[in-house]
Formats: C-alpha cells, structure tokens, sequence
C-alpha cells in the first residue's frame, strides 16, 4: 500500500495547521495537475466495491488510495473529491490514536471537500473575492451539502480535539463563523440524509460553550428533530448520547442511546450511512460504555 504523505496529495499536516492556531492554504489553491494515467472510471468502481467490506483501518486506508489514485488521473473528479474526504475524516475520528495522524487527515478532510465546494461556480466566484467559506457556503447547492458537512465538522474537530487551550481561544472566531454553516444547511435542505443539517447544528449547540452560544435546549431539540427525519442514522443517537447526554448527568439515556445503536444490524442497507461508518460508531459505543464511568464521574 502506497503513503499518503506522497507530494502530489493535497491536505498534508503542515499545509493547515500551526502549532498555536488553524491556518491553511484553501484547498481550491492546492488542485494538483495530473499525474498519471489510467481508467477513472474502474478506480472509482472499485473503490465503491472496497467500501462494503472496509471495516479496519488498513481497508480504509485502502479505499482512499484508490480515490487518491483517481485524483492522480483527473484532479478535479467530484466523486473522488468526494470519497476521499469522507474517508479520510473516518481514519482521523475512528481510527487515529494521535494528534499527529488526526492533524493529518482531518487536514485532507478540508482540503478535499474545500475543493468540491470549488467546482460550484457561485461559490468559486465568492472566495474568489475573499468571501469566507461559512459565508460563500450560502449558494452551495443539495449536491455540495457533503462536502459542506464535512468541512464544518473537520474544523470543528480540528479546533476542539487538536488546539491547546490557547490555540482555541485565538481560533474561536473562525468556529463563531461556522455558525452559519448548518443554518445554510438547513435553509438549502433541512431533509438531507436524513435530517443531518439538525444534527449538524445540534452539534455545534452542544459543544461549543456557553459563552460563545451553546445551548443544551436547542441542541436538545435539533438532536430530535434529526431523529425523527432520520430515525436509523446510527451517528445522530450515539453523538447525542456523548454531548447532550453527559451534559446533562443522563445515564440512563446515555445508556439508552448506546445500546439502542449496538443492537442495530450493521449490514442493514443505509442509503445515508455507509458500512464503514456504522462499523466504527458501533465499535465506539461499545468503547464508550465499557468506560462509562469517565462519562459520569
């Protein structure tokens, strides 16, 4: 299996982070030109393929090479783009032990979404001029919500799990920012894969602090309206479990949460949630409660 710290991949460590901010080179500028030649096509075939088993991290692993060797045949191939984003931010949240190795791929996650983001010509125009990305993500169309998504929760991450807390307060008005990506989210449409525009903003309500906006009530009530849209979306209870929950002191539905996504088949066919997906939230539910004694101390 090939490095992915190989040159011509966008996203390395140093291209986005700095040891006491987030800062980074937009992924619209790190296109690379074609670097090889071969069948798109099959490359993408076969990473489809790769995914209905790639359930450890060297099948991941294996699943982004193949998007990455597609990127080296034609760089601004959306669907491509598109894979090897989410599966990289799978290797930094499900998979990666340390900040390093997060940096890494959470850095990837942005960069390629950042790109497809690009290939909308309304968006491209508007950052273009300096519009911010959480600014310009208003004309993104349903077919960029994807990679909306995972941008926001790639900084977001990179922000809370990878930044001293120093770092967090420099950076805070980048994520005060993002703010408007899940309202935008919501206003293009609120029904995307199952509700996750609520669960997006459930999100950011939950986490970020209370002095710059978070609120247990309304994350509260987006975590349910994204269930109800999305009721086999494995992620929206395990997430709610691990924020709102143990914000609450709730071990009973922290519990609830938890064992409810064991429980759930995880070859069931999710037309919103992959089968790699569901093979690491299911794992961390497992971890989680085996530990839940570090949630409710």
């Amino acid at each position: 299996m090939k490095t992915h710290s190989t040159p011509n991949i966008p996203g390395s460590d140093s291209s986005i982070f700095s040891p006491r901010t987030m800062s980074w080179k937009p992924g619209w500028l790190q296109f690379k030109e074609a670097s090889m030649q071969g069948d798109v096509s099959q490359l993408l075939k076969k990473a489809t393929q790769l995914v209905q088993s790639a359930d450890t991290k060297e099948k991941v692993l294996e699943v982004i090479e193949t998007y990455e060797d597609a990127l080296r045949i034609e760089p601004k191939n959306r669907e491509a783009l598109s894979g090897a984003a989410s599966y990289s931010f799978l290797i930094a949240a499900g998979y990666s032990s340390h900040k390093g190795e997060k940096r890494t791929y959470y850095s990837r996650t942005i960069t390629y979404s950042e790109q497809v983001m690009y290939l909308n010509h309304e968006f491209a125009n508007l950052v273009d001029k300096g519009e911010q990305v959480w600014e310009a993500c208003r004309v993104l169309s349903k077919n960029d919500l994807e990679s909306l998504f995972l941008y926001y929760l790639g900084v977001g991450i990179l922000w809370r799990e990878c930044l001293s807390g120093l770092g967090r307060m420099v950076s805070l008005k980048m994520v005060l920012g993002g703010k408007k990506v899940p309202k935008a989210m919501i206003e293009i449409d609120p029904t995307w894969r199952a509700g996750t525009p609520y669960y997006a903003r459930a999100n950011y309500y939950a986490t970020i602090p209370r002095f710059a906006g978070g609120d247990v009530k309304k994350a509260e009530e987006d975590y349910k309206k994204a269930i109800e849209l999305g009721p086999d979306m494995l992620n929206f209870r395990r997430t709610r479990a691990l924020t709102l929950h143990t914000k609450n002191k709730d071990r009973a539905a922290f519990k609830k949460d938890l064992h409810w996504v064991i429980s759930q088949d995880p070859h069931k066919v999710r037309p919103h949630l992959a089968y790699p997906y569901v093979v690491f939230i299911q794992r961390s539910a497992r971890d989680v409660l085996e530990h839940i004694d570090d949630y409710f101390e």
